[in-house]
């Protein structure tokens, strides 16, 4: 009886910590994107291939969109 408590303990903590860790992963995967999709447009507009005025409409959204994806305000 003892033994089966502990199972169930067990595996109610290991899905638990799974959800979590999932949801970490996702949020710093996330996070990579947008800062790589950042550098992506800066370095459009360094090369003229975007305009000035897009490229910071571009890096503002994303920027916020960082913020949000790492659990800052809006």
């Amino acid at each position: 009886m003892m033994v089966m408590a502990v199972v169930i303990v067990l595996l109610v903590v290991l899905t638990v910590g799974g959800g979590i860790a999932r949801r970490v992963l996702r949020r710093r995967r996330w996070v990579r994107r947008l800062e790589r999709a950042e550098k992506g447009v800066a370095a459009a507009v360094a090369d003229g291939r975007i305009a000035s005025l897009t490229g910071e409409a571009l890096l503002q959204h994303l920027e916020g969109l960082r913020r949000v994806a790492g659990g800052g305000e809006v």
